[in-house]
């Protein structure tokens, strides 16, 4: 028989969902569908009530009342619970049915796994969930601007910063450039930015977005390959009929840059950046892009 105290000490997070969740404010609910999937180990979908309290409360720090409050919330959506035999029984939903109730639109295919340490308090499980939006150390990943993750999350820049210290996220910063090239020679400058302060305006340096790495794994595709074809539906709600604006925007070439631009209509108003060659930026190993319009 399985022992559910004797399961594997990672749970695996899906980047989609825990964005979408926090944004719909559910992401305490979804914190615990993903812990008892980890409990599941065996992927039968089902757990008797009493194992799963024991077993939420002996690793991920919940206690009774907390997990009887989130199973009301999340029924019907992450879980059904349903009596058995004089007790209850908690079915876990699999990932495809909580995609199509949460209406995702998929944008990454693969896991991100955690230790249960960085998941046994609330405070942790939450800045878990924001951290798997990002990618992790070692894995390519383009500058991000604030006001896109709060789009995606909902979340503050002040509650952005909190859950990078507790996740341990690491941020590196991103500078616009302007790239000059005549006869051969190449010269490159920061783009310059205005800003208001309290009695007068301030010229500085232009700031593009972090690029964000986390601490966290990256697992397989497993469930997840194939899973966007069930937002098709959310797809075309969203682009309707018009086709959607560059989603992509930061490059590692001129020429990658170049070949998706030449696919977009003349009429389409759309901007890319592409990283400059370490031999020409303005501050060595500093990382700088230059925007479409000024790469000549």
């Amino acid at each position: 028989m399985n022992d559910p105290l004797q399961f594997c000490l990672r749970v695996r997070l899906i980047p989609d969902i825990s964005s979408k969740s926090l944004k719909d404010h559910m992401a305490t609910e979804l914190s615990l569908w993903y812990c008892l999937r980890a409990i599941n180990r065996w992927g039968s979908g089902v757990l008797d009530m009493e194992v799963a309290l024991l077993a939420l409360a002996d690793t991920f720090g919940y206690n009774r009342r907390t997990v009887y409050r989130q199973l009301a919330k999340g029924n019907g959506i992450f879980w059904t619970v349903m009596p058995h035999n004089g007790a209850s029984r908690i079915y876990i939903h699999g990932i495809s049915k909580v995609a199509n109730i949460l209406q995702i639109y998929w944008t990454q295919g693969h896991f991100r796994e955690v230790s249960v340490e960085r998941f046994n308090t609330p405070g942790k499980r939450k800045a878990e969930l924001y951290a798997s939006i990002h990618k992790p150390a070692g894995i390519r990943a383009n500058p991000m601007s604030r006001a896109c993750i709060t789009s995606m999350t909902g979340l503050s820049k002040t509650q952005q910063r909190r859950y990078e210290l507790i996740a341990g996220i690491k941020r590196t910063p991103n500078y616009a450039v302007i790239f000059h090239g005549n006869n051969g020679s190449h010269t490159v400058e920061p783009a310059k930015m205005t800003v208001e302060g309290k009695s007068r305006e301030y010229i500085i340096n232009k700031r593009l977005g972090n690029i964000y790495h986390t601490r966290q794994s990256m697992s397989s595709r497993g469930q997840l390959k194939g899973l966007p074809s069930v937002s098709k539906g959310v797809r075309s709600s969203i682009s309707g009929e018009a086709r959607r604006p560059l989603s992509r925007r930061f490059f590692k070439s001129y020429k990658a840059l170049m070949t998706v631009l030449s696919r977009r209509g003349k009429e389409e108003e759309h901007q890319g950046f592409c990283l400059v060659n370490n031999g020409y930026r303005s501050v060595r190993g500093r990382l700088e892009w230059c925007s479409y319009g000024v790469y000549v």
